[in-house]
């Protein structure tokens, strides 16, 4: 009978358009160097080398265990420590104070800062759980064009609500 050859044909074509539509974007925060998601950070691991001159190394140590040893004395490296949660114990701000006070640079990018850090630099870090998009902008002149960037998720929606000028600069 020729209905099921129809049929037939409409599931196949149905099967094939399932098959063929985007996919939806995932929005995890993972943070991890191996995902290629919106906030993933696999781009960024790749284009270190192009930016510093020298492949990035993925530790999995505290800050401590890497550069808490007082007779660590490499100068001119990029310390990079990007997680939704820096957990940091005050050994490890000592650490890294140090290792940036012998000419090592140290940059963290997380939501939500520990206690230790915070009070150490200065910093409060709020969150905004009501945003449904953000949007951000740089405001130092040595960036500056004024453009806004914005992102269709507040997946990471924290904002720096008060700093420490002598220790801090807004970009």
């Amino acid at each position: 009978p020729w209905y099921i050859y129809v049929i037939a044909l409409l599931l196949i074509g149905y099967s094939v358009a399932l098959y063929k539509r985007p996919q939806e974007t995932d929005w995890t925060p993972t943070l991890i160097n191996k995902d290629k998601i919106p906030y993933g950070t696999y781009i960024l691991f790749h284009e270190l080398d192009s930016i510093f001159g020298y492949a990035p190394e993925s530790l999995r140590i505290t800050p401590y265990e890497y550069c808490g040893d007082s007779s660590f004395e490499t100068s001119g490296e990029v310390y990079m420590f990007i997680a939704a949660y820096t957990p940091f114990a005050e050994e490890d701000v000592k650490a890294m104070l140090r290792y940036a006070a012998q000419g090592n640079h140290v940059f963290i990018s997380s939501e939500v800062l520990g206690d230790k850090l915070s009070d150490t630099l200065g910093i409060k870090l709020e969150a905004d759980l009501s945003m449904d998009s953000i949007t951000t902008r740089l405001v130092n002149p040595v960036f500056g064009n004024g453009k806004h960037y914005s992102m269709p998720k507040g997946v990471i929606n924290a904002y720096i609500e008060k700093f420490d000028t002598a220790k801090a600069v807004i970009l």
